[in-house]
């Protein structure tokens, strides 16, 4: 059970990874404006 909700975490933060690299990139679009 441990196992699996380790794999759901390290996925987890690859999702939040892409989000906030996503959201860093926003920032800089609005900083150029």
């Amino acid at each position: 059970m441990s196992h699996k909700g380790d794999k759901n975490n390290k996925n987890n933060k690859k999702v939040n990874q892409k989000t906030h690299k996503e959201l860093e990139e926003l920032k800089d679009k609005k900083h150029d404006r």
